[in-house]
């Protein structure tokens, strides 16, 4: 069973995550969007695992903080959380270090307002998305106690990077509605890693939105 708790104001689901893009430098690696792109990784990782579900905290957010994580409040991130019904609410930040790259994130209780868990992994910058789902594993007993980690890190560890990176491209360019553009990088995806069911789904919503 999830956490139990007793929120003041509107019934928050324990089921249900927030997550908001971690603050990041610049570039790491050849991304200009990390922090978006972790936070993407986290939500498809973790998204209807144990009957969670994922809400991508970036559509809520002003125009002008989308792309700057560090322009976000605590306090805006927990009212964000608490309007759409959701018990929790993950953030967090990337630090680079020469070739290596930590992901630190926090899992933050919105009804107490609290950290829950402050899980940190560290490797290769070039592979990014690695070290986030190795920092996801460590979220996972807190919103689904007993659950297995090592499933969630199966589903993405032996990825090809190429189709990863164009994978998170075709989300970065879908969520600012450009489905023609979303289109060809989840097709480059596919093309890479024929096996990556995930981003075959995500190209057949977006053909669907470009009318193609």
């Amino acid at each position: 069973a999830l956490f139990a708790r007793k929120a003041a104001g509107p019934t928050l689901d324990p089921h249900k995550v927030v997550g908001f893009p971690l603050v990041a430098p610049p570039l790491v690696g050849a991304s200009r969007t990390a922090g978006e792109d972790v936070a993407t990784l986290i939500g498809s990782a973790l998204d209807r695992r144990e009957a969670l579900r994922w809400v991508d905290g970036w559509r809520y957010l002003p125009n002008a903080e989308r792309d700057v994580p560090s322009a976000v409040s605590a306090q805006a991130m927990r009212d964000i959380a608490r309007a759409q019904g959701a018990a929790w609410y993950v953030t967090g930040r990337i630090v680079l270090r020469g070739d290596s790259v930590d992901v630190l994130l926090d899992l933050v209780d919105a009804g107490a307002d609290t950290v829950a868990a402050r899980p940190r992994a560290s490797g290769d910058a070039a592979t990014l998305w690695r070290v986030a789902i190795r920092s996801v594993n460590q979220l996972l007993p807190a919103l689904v106690p007993g659950a297995n980690a090592r499933d969630l890190e199966g589903a993405w560890v032996d990825r090809e990077p190429a189709a990863v990176a164009s994978f998170l491209a075709g989300e970065a360019a879908f969520r600012r509605a450009r489905p023609s553009d979303a289109l060809a990088h989840y097709r480059a995806a596919v093309r890479d890693d024929s096996a990556f069911a995930l981003a075959a789904v995500r190209g057949a919503q977006a053909a669907t939105a470009a009318h193609q």
